[in-house]
């Protein structure tokens, strides 16, 4: 049976050899192969063979699944982030069929309205209901998937 290991995004069960979450989308890899990611990226060809050399089949193969799995863009992507994504903060939708990859959507997880309502005719219930929605989901902007929320 294949070795499991918590992924630090979303704490869902994923194989060892995993280079990025299925559920959440979190690089899987220690941070600085991120780095070393971007730098393969800025070199030619020949330089990108001799930096090759350097390296063990399972780093070269490192190299070139997590190039495949980052995003192409300037910035290197935090390794696991601490509270969820910040509204525009780069996603990976986990739906095979959306595949989306771009800045997350906000929104709140309760009405303020209702928590109002609540508070102006039942104090207790209102309290709870302010204690239990707050924060925000994050959702896919493409097919509305939740990838995260807040509490």
């Amino acid at each position: 049976m294949d070795e499991m290991k918590k992924c630090p995004g979303c704490a869902e069960d994923v194989q060892a050899a995993a280079v990025k979450c299925r559920f959440c989308g979190t690089i899987l890899t220690a941070p600085g192969w991120q780095e070393r990611v971007l730098q393969w990226r800025g070199l030619s060809e020949a330089d990108r063979k001799h930096y090759l050399e350097g390296l063990d089949p399972d780093q070269q193969a490192t190299l070139r699944s997590l190039d495949a799995v980052l995003p192409h863009t300037a910035a290197p992507l935090q390794s696991a982030p601490a509270q969820g994504p910040a509204a525009g903060e780069f996603i990976i939708c986990p739906n095979p069929q959306c595949g989306y990859q771009g800045p997350s959507q906000r929104l709140p997880r309760g009405s303020t309205a209702v928590g109002c309502i609540l508070l102006i005719f039942f104090v207790i219930p209102g309290i709870f209901y302010f204690m239990l929605k707050s924060g925000y989901r994050y959702v896919c902007p493409k097919c509305g998937l939740q990838v995260r929320s807040d509490n």
